[in-house]
């Protein structure tokens, strides 16, 4: 009886094992590295912003992989038009800040920047630009000075009167 339980357990060790040392040969390829960017290199890229934005505004209206399809569906309708984004050398990469319309939640403004960022690090890298490192950056809308007055329930700092406005006097209520 002893024998059987070894035997057993041998051969369900074995099976576990298995998946572990199965398509090994077919693991995908490992994806370029990224390539750091001259000011040279970058002010080329950037001199073509209208075309690469154009490129992007096409390429996330037809995404392939259904769940980046599905996130930037979502984040589609609240991008600011792409004449408003604005185009950065950065940290050696590429930064492209996009004013979005409202306010987004966090998981769906996190993965959008990451999903935006690769599919233009992409669109750079078919243009035989390199690979450089993008970051996007989604640039929500402020709470009006009243709306925010109260949301705080303390005093706001007015910038564009410079004075500071208690929340028992504001207009918001």
């Amino acid at each position: 009886m002893r024998s059987r339980c070894i035997i057993t357990c041998l051969v369900l060790a074995s099976c576990l094992a298995m998946p572990c040392f199965a398509d090994d040969e077919a693991a995908p390829a490992n994806p370029r590295p990224l390539t750091s960017l001259t000011r040279g290199h970058a002010a080329q890229i950037l001199a073509d912003t209208d075309t690469l934005a154009e490129d992007l505004s096409k390429q996330i209206k037809n995404l392939r992989n259904p769940a980046e399809a599905t996130l930037v569906d979502d984040l589609r309708d609240v991008l600011s038009h792409s004449s408003e984004w604005e185009w950065y050398s950065r940290d050696r990469g590429i930064l492209l800040a996009i004013p979005v319309k409202e306010r987004l939640g966090l998981l769906t403004s996190y993965d959008g920047e990451k999903v935006l960022a690769d599919v233009v690090r992409r669109l750079i890298n078919q243009k035989g630009w390199g690979n450089p490192p993008v970051q996007v950056v989604l640039i929500e809308p402020e709470y009006p000075i009243t709306a925010r007055c109260c949301l705080a329930g303390q005093a706001a700092f007015d910038p564009a009167h410079n004075l500071t406005q208690p929340v028992g006097l504001c207009n918001c209520r």
